[in-house]
């Protein structure tokens, strides 16, 4: 049998699957070849996950966690936006394969919750009681999370990248700091 506590399973399943990921699409794992790499049964992996697609789900989901639960550690948004940016840019080739395969709205849908519940708790620690409507401060979350994950997804499709730079742009326009000199002109 397998003597794996049930979360270090997954925990192991996942991490596998990303290892083979960089070199082989989504479409070309099979469930035989991932249990076999993980030597663990069929049995194990079907206990813990539906398919492939499960677990590449899960796994995402928990790093992207873990990257919000790090940006919400810190007290600099210059740090946060750089923690988000780092992360999916350093897994650029998962990231990008991600967004070539079927699952891509699954993979933006998981980015987009965590961009908003960090954004939100950012916007509530800055302007606790903002003059605005909840209309309005729902729209512009919404634009700010949107516009900031498809940047960061752009820019895993493209051949250069400068993660610091495109970090440091986030954080001006999230800001304000871009707009200002914009318009200072």
């Amino acid at each position: 049998g397998d003597m794996f506590m049930h979360s270090d399973a997954k925990q192991l399943i996942a991490s596998q699957l990303f290892t083979m990921l960089e070199h082989k699409k989504i479409e070309d794992i099979t469930v035989k070849s991932l249990v076999d790499a993980c030597q663990i049964s069929r049995q194990t992996f079907y206990y813990h996950f539906q398919d492939i697609i499960a677990v590449l789900e899960w796994g995402t989901r928990k790093a992207v966690d873990q990257a919000l639960k790090d940006a919400m550690m810190t007290q600099d948004p210059r740090e946060a936006v750089s923690i988000f940016v780092l992360r999916i840019l350093d897994n650029k080739e998962i990231s990008k394969k991600l967004l070539q395969s079927q699952r891509r709205f699954e993979l933006e849908q998981i980015l987009i919750d965590a961009f908003h519940i960090y954004l939100q708790e950012l916007f509530r620690q800055k302007w606790p009681n903002p003059s605005l409507s909840v209309s309005d401060i729902n729209e512009l979350l919404d634009f700010y999370t949107y516009g900031l994950v498809g940047l960061i997804l752009m820019h895993c499709t493209q051949k250069t990248s400068d993660p610091e730079l495109l970090s440091d742009q986030l954080y001006r326009i999230l800001s304000g700091k871009m707009q200002k000199d914009l318009f200072c002109e």
